[in-house]
């Protein structure tokens, strides 16, 4: 069972990438890696490999079981690189599956996506209890 779980920041800013650790190419290097997400779909042919890593992002990342971190990027239109905007405070993680085992069920995107789907409608839910506790009222929606 894969958990989407909240880490202590408060953050809300819709993500629009997610950044994971796998076994990449023939070589099967475990590498850090980047999926990004446009017109409300994740780019799965376009998944960019970071083989010495990102100092915010590979301790959270497990190096076989499903573990994803949402993040806000950015590319960096000067160069190469990119910008993590944020490191949201939703993440995913199972303590049993593999990512490998997703990928070869082609269930990693469905699950990444599901979870994507929970956070987002998590995040609205929190801003309008937010809103609702500071006013007194309730609105129906």
């Amino acid at each position: 069972m894969v958990n989407v779980l909240k880490n202590m920041k408060n953050n809300i800013e819709k993500p629009n990438a997610f950044a994971f650790k796998a076994k990449i190419g023939e070589s099967q290097q475990i590498q850090l890696c980047i999926c990004i997400r446009e017109n409300d779909k994740w780019l799965e042919d376009n998944i960019f490999y970071i083989p010495e890593g990102h100092p915010e992002l590979s301790p959270y990342l497990d190096e076989q079981l499903f573990n994803i971190v949402f993040i806000g990027y950015e590319k960096d239109i000067k160069g190469d690189g990119f910008y993590i905007k944020h490191q949201n405070s939703y993440f995913m993680r199972s303590d049993t599956i593999l990512s490998e085992e997703l990928f070869n069920k082609g269930e990693f995107f469905n699950t990444v996506e599901k979870g994507y789907q929970s956070f987002y409608e998590q995040s609205i839910t929190s801003e309008r209890e937010g809103i609702i506790s500071q006013t007194g009222e309730q609105e129906n929606l």
